[in-house]
């Protein structure tokens, strides 16, 4: 039987490099007239391919752990039971079948009629009621496939598992299959792939889900499509999905990303924020705006420094809010876990020693993460102070062998994962209900306009004629209003590009990096100057977010005022010369505003705006933007919501620089004389050669084009639905059918029932 050499050395504490070093030094000592040197991917070789180990190198692996090769074969058990958890998935179904129920028992002229209102409200139950999904990241030697396997209690994810750069995995409960897929266990998906649409059932997906599917089969395609050395290594894969008979999927999905190494090998002066190695780390990155929690795994004798202390403060800061004091029993940061694998190799498993260590992860990732905007919405949106008592009890450890070491964490997480599905119900029934009060508000409108065109067919002509004589002057006032707001979002663009340069200027430069040194203690050690840079690109990454949310709430002022003004526009060209109520042609610029932005996939600074917008936000939901669609926010409004339009700029830019500059950082250890203000030189201008500046500028340059885009893509709808309802409007009152119009009236008078829950 082969033997899991990658298992064993992840449970002595050793890197691969690490592990080379040794073999290295165990053979010169052995065979000191044959001097030989190991490498790293000669390791990973050996651990993808055991049977081909040569007898001398079996030798000294024998040495190293102090084993016979017989003790070697054994195959490493599952010591510990993974966490039972009250299946609590079934109130969701439950509450959205009786919604489904209810939708069924409209009538079929209705439902025909309403055809596509009733397709978005059905497309939004099935996107808002897929499960939540639970991240698990860390650096391939972490023990991710370990813990994922452990949870689950089954050996389905190989420990050899090394995903390719574009793929993840995403593991489900088998009972969550599809009917049309069985008796299949796993599905690779082609990069770019729509993950939803796998799931669909419906007859409109059907193509598109066939298109998706690059292999199906049992378990073994995972290997062969997400290990390196695997048969379909090359393909190009989006994402594998899963199918697992788990308790602890009932609840939830995983997703297992990418293991990433972003320092790599190689010369280091020659990398950029643009290395294919930088932007692997940047597609884990990107990938935690679809998860609601995160599981990050970090070796307990290399706790959380470097990249790792880099990575895990991103991911903390792209996590959703889902406490709330008074409404669930979710903690404070309750949807991350900071777990320090391989517990034993610290001290035997001591358990101060390993408190110790858990300590001073927390203050460095509280470092990196209080000066976020992030941090602030947060308190606001849970009404927890969320601080550093807080996060610390975020902070876990873990060992295969050794339940007591692990009990802790898998006790929170089993409590967390219980409560998830009732979150999420909570969530979506509210967003849910915004939605269809926003419907039922647009047919309460049209039911109006039927009756008054109905009531008074002569006013209702002489107001279109009367629409039509002021249309110029009505649109030429829309159109300044956009002129405004346009140079109103330049302005701001050009402001932040200046703020971004003060910023900059402020933070990389050798005084203030010597003052960051001496304030914390640092010391010429390689994880102090990993975490000096860390430190460095959070308050850049801090600063620069609050300067973006600032001007964010200041456009949402500015937004405000303008629809407003544009509504008293509209509003004229209805109503001048009339009596209100007299003919009814109701246009809500907001609300058409709104609906604009249904799609895109992000909001810039308009972000705040739409998370202000009170019953407004029923017409965002369709925004695949918006978390309810695609299970991960699962609301549109609060504070949090504000700044998720940062994310361009906090997540995937600045963790690019971090990396590419803790890449290069290291070199600086050969430095001597006064070495604060030598490396304080050495690192601005590492900073400087790496284009950072340039990169922030970047990403400020996309924000407020985002914006642009959004406002623009606004205002179109605007005018879209202006001109639609004005032809409809117009249909009605120039064909007038008495019998077609009460049937119309009674029609819209049921869907605007429906909507607003007057169901009988």
């Amino acid at each position: 039987m082969k033997f899991d050499l990658k298992t064993l050395r992840e449970r002595k504490g050793m890197t691969a490099e690490e592990f080379a070093q040794a073999l290295t030094r165990c053979w010169n000592e052995s065979y000191p007239q044959d001097p030989r040197s190991f490498t790293m991917d000669m390791v990973i070789r050996m651990e993808k391919r055991p049977g081909r180990i040569d007898a001398d190198t079996m030798d000294l692996i024998c040495k190293i752990y102090g084993m016979t090769y017989e003790q070697l074969r054994q195959p490493p058990h599952l010591h510990l039971e993974p966490p039972e958890i009250k299946d609590n998935w079934q109130e969701v179904s439950r509450w959205k079948e009786q919604l489904e129920k209810d939708m069924e028992n409209l009538p079929a002229a209705v439902k025909e009629k309403y055809k596509p209102a009733l397709k978005e409200y059905r497309g939004l139950l099935a996107q808002s009621t897929r499960k939540l999904k639970i991240a698990l990241e860390g650096h391939p030697d972490a023990g991710k496939s370990t813990m994922l396997n452990q949870l689950i209690g089954k050996e389905i994810i190989p420990t050899n598992w090394t995903p390719t750069t574009s793929s993840v995995a995403i593991v489900k409960d088998i009972q969550d299959r599809p009917k049309w897929f069985a008796p299949n266990t796993v599905a690779v998906l082609r990069d770019g792939a729509d993950w939803d649409c796998f799931d669909a059932e419906d007859e409109d997906t059907v193509q598109e889900r066939e298109e998706a599917i690059l292999a199906k089969g049992d378990y073994s395609l995972i290997a062969e499509y997400g290990a390196h050395d695997g048969a379909h290594a090359e393909e190009s894969v989006g994402c594998i999905l899963v199918y697992v008979d788990s308790p602890l999927l009932r609840n939830c999905d995983f997703v297992d990303l990418p293991g990433f190494n972003p320092l790599g090998s190689g010369p280091v002066q020659d990398r950029t924020v643009n290395d294919p190695l930088t932007r692997d780390t940047m597609l884990s990155s990107q990938a935690l705006d679809k998860v609601a929690g995160l599981i990050y795994l970090s070796p307990a004798n290399s706790y959380l420094y470097g990249d790792d202390l880099t990575m895990a403060a991103a991911g903390l800061r792209a996590m959703t809010v889902l406490e709330r004091r008074g409404e669930n029993k979710v903690k404070p940061f309750g949807n991350v876990f900071f777990v320090a694998t391989q517990a034993n190799t610290v001290a035997h498993g001591d358990l101060e020693q390993l408190a110790r260590i858990c300590d001073d992860a927390a203050n460095r990732v509280w470092k990196q993460i209080e000066g976020s905007p992030k941090i602030e919405a947060r308190r606001k949106d849970s009404h927890y102070d969320c601080g550093l008592a807080d996060l610390r009890k975020r902070f876990f450890t873990s060992e295969m062998e050794s339940p007591a070491l692990t009990e802790a964490f898998y006790q929170d997480l089993a409590a967390f994962l219980q409560e998830l599905p009732l979150v999420q119900k909570k969530r979506i029934s509210d967003e849910i209900q915004l939605f269809r009060k926003g419907q039922a508000a647009v047919f309460a409108d049209a039911v109006n306009q039927y009756k008054a065109i109905r009531d008074d067919h002569n006013a209702a002509r002489a107001r279109l004629d009367a629409m039509d004589e002021g249309e110029s002057e009505r649109a030429e006032a829309l159109r300044s209003s956009e002129r405004e707001a346009t140079d109103i979002i330049l302005a701001m663009q050009q402001d932040t590009r200046s703020q971004c340069r003060a910023i900059y200027s402020r933070i990389i430069n050798a005084e203030n990096i010597v003052r960051v040194i001496e304030e914390n203690g640092f010391k010429k050690n390689k994880r102090d100057l990993q975490e000096l840079v860390s430190l460095l690109n959070a308050m850049l990454e801090n600063q620069i977010s609050a300067e973006l949310t600032d001007k964010a709430r200041k456009l949402e002022e500015e937004i405000n005022v303008l629809l407003n003004k544009t509504q008293r526009n509209f509003d004229r060209a209805v109503n001048t010369g009339f009596d209100m109520n007299a003919s009814l042609f109701n246009f809500n610029v907001g609300r058409a505003f709104a609906g604009g932005l249904s799609g895109l996939a992000a909001f810039g600074a308009l972000s705040a705006w739409a998370a202000s917008c009170g019953n407004l936000g029923g017409y965002i939901l369709v925004a695949k933007a918006a978390g309810v669609l695609s299970s991960v926010g699962i609301h549109v409004g609060g504070a949090a919501a504000a700044t998720a339009g940062v994310a361009a700029l906090g997540g995937p830019v600045v963790l690019g620089i971090a990396i590419a500059v803790l890449a290069a950082v290291t070199v600086l250890l050969m430095l001597g004389g006064t070495w604060k203000k030598v490396i304080g030189n050495k690192i601005a201008k590492i900073y400087a050669e790496k284009g950072v500046p340039d990169k922030l500028l970047e990403a400020c340059d996309k924000y407020w084009e985002d914006t642009l885009t959004a406002f623009r893509a606004g205002m179109e709808q605007v005018e879209q639905e202006w001109q639609a309802q004005r032809r409809e409007y117009r249909k009605r009152v120039e064909d007038l059918d008495e019998d077609t119009l009460a049937q119309d009236i009674e029609d819209a008078e049921q869907i605007r029932d429906f909507f607003a829950g007057k169901v009988a």
